[in-house]
């Protein structure tokens, strides 16, 4: 069937702009690629992968015993399961990026963007009740190797562990119960680390790669869960980057 000249033309437009759109394309991926939270969410899946590595069938690294310092000893996970440890350092942070101003292995342990509670927590109320017990234990100086008793019907957070559970975390009580009857949480749901909320590139920049000044940025942060996915969370927004969590961690910087 031959092909008429207005089809002719509408097919060389069609094939030249083929290599136009391919480049689009690429370019697009290499701004992304350079984008804060990607790049701050590939961070997050290598120490996912570390942790991993560290647990196994074992115990989530413990948590510091310095006063309002939210993150496991210095000791635990670097170098032998992670040589990088400026990736505790989000891209987006303000305070201090991995592109300026090196600084030394502590001073990043001690300052991270990141929270880590090394403790089963998944709403609001578990929280705060894990933060009034970080309280306790500081005050106490009995350090974090056991699991938190709380005012809560769960009676204690337990800690993160390195058995990967599809259905659930269960107390003894809840096991003798049907299983409609109690909450099930899943390795996804638990997190593991909380980015403190920063300014990211707006819904545009976030796209592209690059901040756009026409685009508001957006105040938010990445979160990496017990499976090993990451999620960027805009503030405020869906737990763990609600007011009242947020809140409750931030409090916890100045506990002496």
């Amino acid at each position: 069937m031959p092909i008429d000249r207005k089809m002719r033309l509408v097919l060389y437009v069609v094939i030249a702009s083929m290599p136009v759109g391919l480049i689009a394309l690429f370019a697009a991926a290499g701004w992304a690629m350079r984008s804060a939270d990607f790049r701050a969410a590939t961070n997050l899946k290598s120490l996912g992968i570390a942790f991993a590595m560290y647990a196994q069938d074992d115990y989530y690294p413990e948590l510091s015993p310095e006063p309002g310092r939210l993150m496991f000893k210095d000791e635990t996970l670097f170098p032998e399961h992670q040589s990088d440890v400026s990736i505790l350092i989000s891209p987006a942070d303000p305070n201090h990026t991995q592109a300026d101003s090196p600084r030394s292995d502590a001073y990043i342990l001690g300052n991270s963007s990141y929270w880590y509670l090394g403790y089963v927590v998944w709403d609001d109320e578990t929280v705060e009740a894990f933060a009034d017990a970080y309280r306790q234990r500081i005050t106490e100086g009995t350090g974090f190797a056991t699991d938190l008793p709380v005012d809560l019907p769960i009676k204690r957070l337990t800690r993160l562990d390195g058995m990967l559970r599809r259905h659930g975390y269960f107390t003894g009580d809840e096991q003798e119960k049907p299983k409609w009857e109690f909450l099930r949480l899943r390795d996804a749901e638990i997190p593991v680390l909380i980015e403190r909320p920063h300014p990211y590139p707006g819904p545009l920049g976030l796209w592209l790669g690059v901040p756009v000044p026409l685009s508001k940025p957006v105040i938010g942060g990445c979160v990496l869960y017990k499976d090993g996915h990451t999620e960027f969370i805009p503030y405020p927004g869906k737990w763990p980057m609600t007011e009242r969590t947020i809140t409750a961690l931030s409090a916890l910087s100045t506990v002496n």
